[in-house]
């Protein structure tokens, strides 16, 4: 019994261990009040009895002296029966809650669950804080030429070979025209011109490629009486207008398009969209923020398309300088 104290850990499971520890001295005290009772002389066991038999309210006042030893042993035993029975009951209430208080107590709380954690951090040693990267002034600009388109209409035509043909006879040409570069076509058709003893034709042009093409057909006139009458003839022409664009363009000043402040994040400038302005370079200037140091240069030059990047390093720091669709990035590469 007394391995049960390692589950005493409650009140109430204290309070079953200690009625169970009074229950089991208690029958201890009936069982040896039983052997000493046994161990008397006949003659002193009858008056050793009479004590016990007094504590139940039971007649014995016709009884024999043995059945008074008799009645007196057997409500001892009946006494150490029914405090068996309640040390038992007690004792197992006693597992009960000790059972009980052992699992409450085994659950960690909900503050327990961020202990361990939080005792760990406690236990790591402070890394010291990474410095923040220096800051840079930026600004931006743009370099390039202004460019002065103008477009001219001019004609354009261009004769085929002459076609001839006899009385009551037919034939077909064509003649085509080659768009020179940096030309579009304004206005296209055909023609017949020279006709001559000629009784019907026709013409129609159409734009193919980088060329204007026109094809057509002549018919000679009916024979006459005892006569054919020949010499028929006409020339196809093709024909029409053109725009020609020349462009002139002078140099630009500089544009400034922007400052802003760089550290860790990318600062982004937007180029102006003049459709007139010709980007050719994109420059930047930085220095370290704060102070009285000259801004120092970075040409990034562009493709016609206004695309280029290049990393150079200023100041210790190195930067990744992008430029697309008139949209200028500046990086600062960390380690």
């Amino acid at each position: 019994m007394w391995n049960a104290i390692g589950y005493v850990t409650t009140g109430l499971t204290l309070l079953a261990f200690a009625i169970a520890v009074g229950a089991w001295v208690y029958r201890s005290s009936l069982a040896e009040r039983q052997k000493s009772l046994r161990a008397l002389p006949e003659a002193d066991r009858a008056k050793a009895l009479q004590a016990d038999i007094s504590f139940f309210p039971v007649d014995t006042e016709h009884l024999t002296r043995e059945q008074k030893v008799a009645l007196a042993m057997e409500q001892i035993k009946a006494r150490e029966r029914r405090f068996n029975t309640i040390a038992k009951v007690v004792a197992f209430i006693a597992v009960l809650l000790a059972g009980v208080s052992a699992y409450a107590i085994s659950r960690p709380s909900p503050s327990d669950s961020t202990a361990p954690s939080e005792k760990h951090a406690d236990a790591l040693p402070d890394k010291p804080n990474k410095p923040d990267p220096p800051a840079y002034e930026v600004r931006a600009s743009v370099l390039g030429k202004r460019v002065k388109v103008s477009t001219a209409t001019e004609p354009f035509s261009k004769p085929a070979p002459s076609t001839d043909v006899g009385c009551e006879e037919g034939k077909g040409t064509s003649v085509s025209y080659d768009v020179p570069a940096g030309v579009t076509i304004a206005s296209h058709n055909a023609r017949w011109d020279n006709l001559n003893n000629i009784k019907s034709h026709e013409a129609h042009s159409e734009l193919k490629d980088r060329a204007v093409v026109a094809t057509g057909s002549i018919n000679g006139l009916d024979k006459q009486l005892f006569n054919c009458p020949g010499g028929g003839h006409g020339t196809l022409v093709v024909f029409g207008t053109l725009n020609r664009s020349t462009e002139s363009s002078e140099p630009s000043p500089a544009i400034a398009i922007g400052t802003g402040e760089v550290r860790k994040d990318t600062v982004t400038f937007s180029a102006p969209s003049d459709a007139d302005l010709r980007i050719e370079t994109y420059r930047i200037e930085i220095r370290p923020k704060g102070t009285s140091s000259a801004f120092t240069p970075v040409d990034l030059p562009v493709s016609e398309s206004g695309v280029g990047q290049i990393q150079q390093t200023q100041f210790g720091t190195a930067f990744r300088i992008e430029a697309s669709s008139r949209t200028l990035k500046v990086t600062p590469v960390l380690n």
